[in-house]
């Protein structure tokens, strides 16, 4: 998360609905702060990756 530390709150601040992509919920807290939709799954597993687009 280090280029999307910086990247994600000026995402926001442009009025951009903004989800990222987790794989636990350590980071959770920051991004739910900030303005961002956490979404879990693991981003080497395809399946993962698919059904998390889903749920968006």
């Amino acid at each position: 998360m280090l280029l999307g530390r910086s990247l994600l709150p000026k995402l926001i601040q442009n009025g951009h609905q903004v989800f990222a992509l987790t794989r636990g919920n350590r980071s959770n807290t920051f991004l739910k702060r900030i303005g961002v939709t956490p979404v879990k799954a693991d981003a080497m597993d395809r399946d993962a990756v698919l059904n998390a687009f889903r749920q968006i």
